[in-house]
This record gives structure tokens, C-alpha cells and sequence, in this order.
């Protein structure tokens, strides 16, 4: 008397990932120098990870993914969806995961409304590290 059902599901995404910015994420309670002074600086207690929607990788995968951010200087890809909206990942243990964060949003509505969209990222990066800098709030 076997009910049982076994199956093996295998999804596959197809993903147009850019480099986005020159974010790199910092843990503080690993390196005392992380602040959020620093534009480049994404806390890691300030990010939100959606696991869920996580994306296994394999090996060669994986080497392709380090070779591309640590060749853009990010630990950030950005893909733009069909609706135009912009969805960010970044490597989590075995997953490429989906995550937000504010300084994200910043920088996304910094290029936008100063017409940095097709800009060389080296250029946008340069002209909002300035603003960022000169600005005198502290944005997580």
C-alpha cells in the first residue's frame, strides 16, 4: 500500500544580470572599519535577503559570477524585469539571493534623475560617491 509520490522538480531562471554600482557589503561586527559613511558600504545587518527566492548555482556558475563582480568591483547585480523595475542580487552561501536596500534605492532614483542611466557606470559611480559624500545625512 504505496501513496506516495516522488518527483524531482527542477526550475530553471533565466537571469540578465548588470553590475550596479560599486557597492560592497560589510558585516561591523567583522570589520570595524565598515560604516555608513562610506557610500560604497552596504551593512549587512541593514540588508533584507529574500531566501526564498534564492537561486541555486553550480561550480562554474559560481566562478563566473566572482570573476564578473570582483572584474566591476560590486557585490551587487541588478536585473531590470518586463515592468521596467529593477530586482538586486548577490552571492549568499549556495544561492544567487534577491535583496533590497535603501542605499540601493538611492543610488537607482540618484542616476535616474540625473540622467546617468546610460552613463558609463565608472561616471555615475564618481558623480554620486561626490553627492553622497557632500550630503549631510548618513543613509544606512
Amino acid at each position: 500500500m504505496e501513496n506516495n509520490i516522488k518527483l524531482t522538480l527542477v526550475k530553471t531562471v533565466n537571469y540578465d544580470l548588470n553590475p550596479f554600482g560599486k557597492f560592497l557589503i560589510k558585516d561591523i561586527a567583522f570589520d570595524k572599519r565598515a560604516t555608513n559613511a562610506n557610500p560604497k558600504t552596504l551593512l549587512f545587518n541593514v540588508i533584507t535577503f529574500d531566501e526564498r527566492a534564492g537561486m541555486p548555482y553550480d561550480e562554474d556558475q559560481y566562478n563566473m559570477i566572482v570573476k564578473y563582480m570582483k572584474k566591476n568591483k560590486t557585490d551587487i547585480l541588478v536585473s531590470r524585469d518586463t515592468y521596467n523595475t529593477n530586482t538586486y542580487y548577490t552571492l549568499m552561501g549556495k544561492n544567487l539571493v534577491e535583496i533590497t536596500h535603501p542605499k540601493l534605492r538611492i543610488y537607482q532614483n540618484f542616476i535616474e534623475s540625473h540622467f546617468l542611466k546610460d552613463a558609463p557606470i565608472d561616471e555615475a559611480w564618481q558623480k554620486f560617491d561626490a553627492w553622497y559624500k557632500a550630503s549631510k545625512y548618513v543613509i544606512f
